[in-house]
């Protein structure tokens, strides 16, 4: 390549040799039955969600929400981002180095190419993820309003492109800060603190005020926009909350633009916004070679660990005294491999994590108790609910995403045929960590549901009755909900436990469409794999789920007459025991399967 003083003609060869080369290397994998499997279910999933119904345009809102609701989400998103931006500056440090690769470093660095082309270059180049991630996300998502899918993408990769550029700003900022003299880095991270959590104070307040003026204004329940703007306006801070909310409210106004018009109308103010990130950036980005090279070598000291099977980076001094749990000089190795497969996860400890679940449910607990509001009740009722239903996913989902077990560990499959462990005894300390971790937010997320309920029930017995309900009602909403939530007790760790066999038999079964390995690759294809093998998981759990079914239904149907839903907890039990044999005959398919796993062949297949 010539030298050039332009950074253009680099961007735009760049740009051709990727796109090339990542459609050869992927045309080359289709050749693989599972790859052009994966492709075409991915592919009619994405065609899928591009040609659903009513893309075209935004169905109607339902009767009783506020009229100008756009305004409404325009305010509530710029109110977010203004929390999000002062959290990261408060909290945040970032990578202070460009996103370029080894390969770009060692051609890009010695060529004849000006240090402000290549800061350009690689401000550029990361758009090319940015716009994929618009793409993807305007597919998902549709359009808005009576505007095209195009103009939908557009005010997505302004809002990305946005927060990429601020994140950039922020740590070449700080990373600035650091080489300074002690007295003038402190001067400085102690105004930006200041600075930062005062305004998150202030927007903090004066919201709550604006939705608690809106709320109980003279409307039947509505919510008056008009009322929420004056009331920021003639808060305690007067117009400083509105004039911070500004420049989020540019960047989301093409996103939400209801029309074609408003987006063309909202446009200059954002791509004004980005112009000015985008030199703050250039501004803030000192010596960007240095950072840039620390960061690389520090991937490919992180990818030579991976490799070896070591840890991925060795902690500091003060956070290896951070475990799950104590583990005894002597004892069982299956305790060693679950303390193992945690630590991978994260380096914190089972305690700590179980005593912020107990303080989140007293505190919940407490605050449901001491509300007084007209809709506590309802609100009360509402919260146990939602988190009893999210607490049932996500503590089945959030096992098949976690690969501390065998899905990550068969990696070193040498290596852990040679340890002195039965096949059964090392495949149920595999299955141990995530069932672990999801039995503890699974019955975390129940006990905050009762403590939620606890709290009215608490307050109808000796605080006085409740606002908008007698207290026999409240006390019979808390005994239907401690049934489900004994029953949800009982019934989850089996279903998880089978979960988990089921993802490590998928594994074990067809490596070759399923690789081992806690890194997750990315592609369309993968995409397609995944989903096939969430189907695959979920077919096989309603088939097994089927003699539970069939043991606790008669059971209930028989009992909710003379114990009404305390029936559930007792056809629970029932119902565990056949998916509790289906899990053990589980784990010794997983035995047998590891025994005949061959690393040679199967690992490289």
């Amino acid at each position: 390549m010539s030298a050039s003083p332009s950074f253009l003609p680099l961007v735009v060869f760049t740009a051709k040799r990727m796109l090339k080369n990542a459609s050869r290397k992927k045309l080359g994998r289709l050749r693989e039955p599972r790859y052009m499997v994966g492709f075409l279910v991915g592919a009619a999933y994405f065609a899928m969600l591009f040609l659903r119904p009513g893309r075209a345009g935004r169905p109607p809102a339902p009767p009783g929400l506020p009229r100008h609701m756009d305004d409404i989400l325009l305010i509530a998103g710029a109110a977010a981002l203004a929390a999000a931006a002062l959290l990261t500056w408060l909290f945040r440090k970032g990578q202070a180095s460009l996103g370029l690769s080894e390969a770009e470093i060692q051609f890009l660095f010695p060529a004849p190419v000006s240090r402000r082309a290549l800061l350009h270059y690689a401000l550029l180049k990361a758009q090319f993820p940015v716009l994929l991630s618009a793409f993807i996300l305007t597919i998902v998502s549709g359009s808005r309003g009576s505007g095209t899918a195009i103009l939908t993408g557009a005010g997505l990769w302004l809002l990305l492109t946005a927060v990429h550029f601020h994140n950039l700003a922020l740590a070449f900022t700080k990373a600035r800060w650091n080489e300074l003299p002690p007295a003038p880095r402190r001067a400085a991270k102690t105004a930006a603190f200041v600075v930062s959590a005062s305004a998150l104070g202030m927007l903090v307040v004066t919201l709550g005020a604006g939705v608690l003026a809106a709320a109980s204004g003279p409307g039947k329940g509505a919510f008056s926009l008009g009322g929420f703007v004056f009331a920021l306006r003639s808060g305690p801070f007067g117009p400083a909350p509105l004039a911070l909310l500004t420049p989020f409210r540019w960047i989301l106004a093409p996103l939400l633009a209801p029309t074609a018009r408003a987006f063309f109308v909202a446009l200059p103010p954002a791509l004004g916004l980005v112009g000015v990130l985008y030199a703050c950036v250039a501004l803030t980005a000192g010596r960007f070679e240095e950072a840039t090279l620390s960061q690389a070598s520090r991937r490919a000291a992180l990818r030579a660990r991976r490799e070896a099977g070591r840890l991925e980076a060795l902690p500091s001094e003060k956070r290896r005294a951070t475990v799950p749990f104590a583990l005894a000089p002597r004892g069982r190795p299956e305790v060693a491999i679950v303390w193992k497969n945690l630590l991978a996860w994260k380096r914190t400890s089972l305690r700590r994590q179980a005593a912020i679940v107990a303080t989140l449910a007293a505190a919940l607990f407490s605050a449901s108790a001491f509300l007084s509001t007209p809709s506590a009740d309802v609100s009360a009722a509402f919260g146990s609910a939602t988190c009893l239903a999210l607490t049932a996913f996500l503590a089945l989902i959030t096992p098949l995403g976690f690969r501390i077990d065998l899905r990550g560990d068969l990696e070193y499959a040498t290596l852990l045929k040679t340890w002195p462990l039965e096949a059964e005894r090392l495949v149920l300390a595999e299955l141990g960590a995530p069932a672990a971790v999801a039995v503890l937010y699974g019955w975390g997320g129940i006990a905050i549901a009762l403590a939620i309920a606890a709290g009215r029930a608490v307050r109808a017995a000796f605080l006085g009755t409740v606002v908008t309900a007698p207290s026999p009602a409240s006390f019979q909403r808390f005994e239907v909900l401690v049934p489900v939530a004994l029953t949800m007790a009982v019934f989850l760790p089996v279903l998880v436990a089978l979960a988990l066999v089921v993802q490590n038999a998928s594994v074990l079964l067809f490596p070759a469409w399923f690789p081992a390995g806690r890194k997750r690759a990315v592609g369309l294809e993968q995409t397609g794999l995944r989903m096939l093998s969430f189907f695959g998981t979920s077919l096989v759990l309603g088939l097994a789920l089927i003699p539970a079914a069939l043991l606790a239904g008669p059971l209930i149907f028989f009992a909710f007459r003379a114990m009404g839903f305390w029936s559930l907890p007792l056809a629970a039990v029932f119902a565990a025991l056949p998916v509790l044999a289906e899990a053990a005959g589980g784990v010794f398919l997983l035995a047998r399967l590891f025994e005949r796993f061959d690393p040679a062949r199967d690992l490289h297949s």
